[in-house]
């Protein structure tokens, strides 16, 4: 089974460049405009890494490395 890696990016282009690369590498990818998705998904579909875009608007990204890292492991 391939892994699943979360992809974290408010710019579309960067988000799908991201995406790409990563599907090519043979993982599966879910793609996220904004941060605020990740949690209600994280119960779903447990990914096994995360690429945050460290600037998202409107978002403190570290908040959100504190709250994944509560109730995961993740990468």
């Amino acid at each position: 089974m391939s892994k699943l890696i979360y992809v974290v990016d408010d710019d579309k282009n960067i988000r799908d460049l991201m995406a790409r690369y990563v599907e090519k590498e043979g993982y599966n990818v879910k793609a996220f405009d904004n941060a605020e998705y990740v949690p209600n998904n994280f119960n779903r579909d447990k990914p096994d890494m995360l690429i945050l875009d460290i600037m998202l608007p409107g978002t403190d990204v570290y908040e959100l490395c504190k709250k994944v890292r509560k109730i995961s492991d993740v990468k």
